[in-house]
């Protein structure tokens, strides 16, 4: 349902035109402890969601901007009992024929997951991790739904 209401606000000149660059700062999940995010899953996570908002163009290499986004911290706690995840990526939005930065930020999510979630700590810490980020894909795809884009 949110992706609906997202897709409706985007603008006409970002439906079919962003890029993804290949993502970056993501971690393999360790076998002793954690729940991190590698750079595959990050990518498909970002491609389904650009997708499914209308942004991502037809073909691979179309797309009047490109997408560089990069993970740079996320914050877990040693103990996943009602654990808290705080997770910051930076977005960087370019015109391809300028190369020309149009947007870039960095943008801090945070999200705790608890007994209500699942009764398995570890369970926790994944779900808190995966709603950090679906909250800062969120949050991106707000502020470049209200972006002022060159004609």
């Amino acid at each position: 349902m949110d992706s609906l209401q997202l897709r409706s606000w985007v603008s006409p000149q970002l439906r079919r035109n962003v890029s993804l660059l290949p993502v970056t700062g993501g971690q393999e999940t360790s076998r002793w402890w954690g729940t991190r995010i590698s750079d595959m899953s990050l990518n498909q996570a970002y491609q389904e969601s650009l997708r499914r908002l209308g942004l991502m163009p037809d073909l691979p290499d179309g797309g009047r901007y490109q997408l560089q986004v990069e993970l740079l911290a996320m914050a877990q706690p040693n103990l996943p009992l009602g654990p808290e995840v705080a997770i910051a990526v930076r977005y960087t939005l370019t015109e391809r024929a300028t190369n020309a930065p149009l947007y870039q930020r960095v943008l801090r999510t945070t999200q705790k997951a608890g007994m209500d979630d699942s009764l398995n700590p570890t369970e926790q810490l994944r779900i808190a991790t995966e709603s950090a980020l679906r909250n800062n894909i969120g949050e991106l795809i707000r502020e470049l739904a209200s972006l002022p884009l060159p004609n």
